[in-house]
């Protein structure tokens, strides 16, 4: 009954994110670097930020610690820029690989539903890829990529130098692309491709889709991994 209130309702999903979103803030506000939290309060009022303010200081504080490392940073599924902000924010000189069709999600199937209730469509967070440039326009080494990934990254290097590609680590990469398939393709392709103590955080693992995906790639790759909030799980690449 609780989980056909929470998806199907009116009203009821958009009432629990608020109430989550006060008690979070206040929660920040207490424990946290007032800075930060007032850079997360304002990139959320200028994107649609579909992150919890847990959530937005987890990704900030993981791209922060991680730019002590050699290595690329990336994100795959971007919406309207919001997570890319804190990442770029905190990345220092590392180049930043951002990634997303632009058109809203394109591979959902039965699996991608949150506790057996369909929740995802077909062409839903799409977004502007030029309103997201001119947000991240601000930060040098960024590279916003269209395309279904992990087709548009190799698209976007093939006319590097030969190796460059596949020589390329990351030491920080954000995932937030809601399907199975997406989400396991992601894993796979950058797994080998992490620097040592590199960091994949991957966003929505309660989703059913994303879930399954997880398991299989821990069971396939026997990662380390640990959970951050509730939602977000992370993968460390061994030192």
């Amino acid at each position: 009954m609780f989980r056909f209130l929470l998806y199907r309702v009116p009203l009821v999903m958009p009432a629990l994110m608020f109430v989550l979103k006060r008690v979070q803030f206040a929660l920040l506000g207490f424990y946290k670097d007032p800075d930060d939290v007032a850079l997360v309060r304002r990139v959320g009022r200028e994107k649609r930020m579909l992150l919890q303010p847990l959530e937005a200081y987890t990704i900030l504080s993981l791209a922060r610690m991680q730019s002590q490392l050699p290595g690329d940073m990336a994100e795959v599924g971007m919406f309207q820029g919001a997570s890319a902000k804190l990442i770029c924010t905190a990345k220092g000189e590392a180049t930043f690989w951002g990634f997303d069709t632009f058109e809203g999600l394109s591979d959902v199937t039965d699996a991608d539903t949150y506790s057996g209730v369909s929740f995802f469509r077909s062409g839903q967070y799409a977004a502007s890829q030029a309103d997201v440039e001119a947000y991240l326009a601000e930060f040098d080494n960024v590279r916003v990529v269209p395309g279904y990934f992990p087709e548009s990254y190799e698209q976007a290097t093939e006319g590097a130098g030969a190796g460059e590609s596949a020589a390329r680590r990351f030491s920080f990469v954000h995932l937030d692309v809601d399907t199975h398939d997406s989400t396991l393709a992601s894993l796979r392709y950058f797994w080998s491709r992490m620097t040592p103590g590199g960091v994949v955080l991957i966003h929505d693992s309660h989703a059913d889709g994303v879930r399954k995906a997880i398991d299989t790639f821990s069971a396939e790759s026997a990662a380390r991994s640990f959970s951050t909030t509730g939602s977000q799980h992370a993968y460390l690449a061994d030192a």
